[in-house]
């Protein structure tokens, strides 16, 4: 399964881990690579009413059949190579070499091609297009932050498949706990106001609420 499920905003921030179809239960990409990698058999697999059980893995689910995405960064975070530098080596001839009688080589070269170098040994590899013709590009929570853009399909599966490998999820706080909060903050700034001059005060205030809509994007 690869469909995105992005939020009301139009943000992807949710990953849908399956999909059921004709009685029968397809897995998200990111899981069936991870299941490939840990080993995990059928009967290591069940579903709770919060938690998807995946071998030695509980992944806790936002919303029916999702996860939220703990991301790593914007785009680009993980390493990229084009598919033309993987597939150039010593058997095969790209355009470039053909055209330019140069041979580079550039995956088994024995002093700098990827194989020498390891860059794909004890991975997961991910194989997927950048291209901005396939319209496979999605906002995520650090699109438009320090100029970031948009981030490849791939890529948003590279960081669902790291939150797993990691057991890094994001869980949301209980709802109890945000009114005490709201409530918390309220009283305080109460007491500044009337210790402190009012700019202080709504500057605290502003930083505060900065903080909390930052932490929580």
């Amino acid at each position: 399964v690869v469909t995105t499920i992005p939020d009301s905003d139009d943000v992807l921030r949710r990953y849908l881990l399956f999909q059921d179809y004709r009685d029968q239960r397809y897995y998200a990409l990111g899981l069936e690579l991870l299941r490939l990698y840990a080993g995990i058999v059928s009967t290591e697999i069940a579903r709770t009413d919060d938690h998807l059980r995946w071998g030695s893995r509980a992944i806790p689910m936002a919303q029916p059949q999702s996860m939220r995405i703990n991301y790593y960064g914007p785009s680009d975070h993980f390493p990229s190579y084009s598919i033309d530098k993987v597939v150039d080596d010593s058997t095969f001839q790209t355009n470039f070499e053909r055209n330019s009688g140069i041979s580079s080589n550039t995956f088994d070269d024995p002093d700098i091609g990827l194989l020498q170098r390891g860059v794909f040994e004890d991975k997961i590899v991910l194989i997927g297009s950048t291209l901005p013709e396939d319209h496979d590009f999605h906002p995520t929570p650090y699109s438009g932050a320090l100029g970031t853009s948009s981030m490849a399909g791939v890529e948003v599966h590279a960081n669902a498949l790291q939150t797993m490998l990691d057991q890094n999820y994001l869980s949301t706080m209980p709802r109890s706990w945000a009114w005490g909060l709201i409530l918390l903050v309220s009283l305080l700034m109460t007491v500044a106001a009337r210790r402190l001059n009012i700019w202080l005060s709504l500057s605290l205030l502003l930083l505060f609420w900065g903080g909390y809509f930052a932490a929580t994007i």
